[in-house]
């Protein structure tokens, strides 16, 4: 998986993911630290650096407390696949455009990994994979996409039903014009609970390594209208 890490106004200076500012919020997470070791010493959950310094806890106390962190864990990997999580490492299979037999033949030469596809030029890919150029064409496209950024199987579908299937067309694209399209898009599946993925935050570091990417193509942003003529 990859952390993308998103700060307001801080999107386009980072060090290892994270805005320069980010690394002063270091101290005091150590201070968190130390201070969770010694509630889960207190706890009877964590062995104290010192023997003796912990409290006595009956066997019951001990087993609730394990109990409770269990609970507390696997609370928090759900809210994580709910909330946190936005795409997943994409597969051969989710390519829109191959049939079976394609992503067979695919496979066969080598290329069962989306990223290592996304690395392929499309000529060679053809001649390697006995695909017709227009197919390895799409298939390096569509992995290029999908693996910009986090972008996911789901992320690249969505983008495909208002006109968006290419890095480079990725990269001409404005982020507030992009995320309206996207969030209409997407408004038949809302359920009412969880929010529209991607966030605006999202958008702007796709389109951003999208225009790296691009750099020698890319020219001006299409405008909001023209998303909408698209879509």
């Amino acid at each position: 998986g990859q952390w993308i890490y998103t700060v307001p106004w801080l999107e386009y200076v980072k060090v290892f993911e994270m805005p320069p500012l980010g690394f002063l919020g270091f101290p005091f997470f150590a201070l968190e630290a130390w201070a969770l070791y010694h509630l889960l010493c207190s706890l009877g959950l964590a062995t104290p650096a010192v023997a003796g310094t912990s409290p006595p806890r009956s066997h019951g106390g001990r087993q609730a407390s394990w109990l409770a962190a269990a609970v507390f864990v696997v609370a928090a990997l759900a809210g994580m696949e709910r909330w946190t999580i936005s795409s997943t490492t994409p597969r051969l299979r989710d390519a829109p455009d191959l049939t079976a037999a394609e992503v067979q033949q695919l496979r066969e030469s080598g290329y069962s990994s989306v990223f290592r596809l996304a690395a392929a030029a499309a000529p060679a890919l053809a001649e390697r994979a006995g695909v017709k150029p227009s197919v390895a064409m799409q298939a390096t496209d569509w992995a290029r996409l999908v693996t910009l950024r986090g972008i996911g199987s789901a992320h690249a579908q969505t983008l495909a039903t208002i006109g968006v299937r290419t890095v480079c067309s990725l990269a001409r694209q404005t982020a507030g014009g992009l995320w309206n399209a996207l969030r209409a898009a997407q408004e038949h599946r809302r359920d009412g609970r969880s929010p529209v993925r991607p966030v605006p935050a999202e958008v702007q570091i796709w389109i951003a390594a999208a225009r790296r990417e691009c750099a020698d193509r890319y020219t001006v942003p299409i405008s909001n209208a023209t998303i909408a003529e698209a879509h």
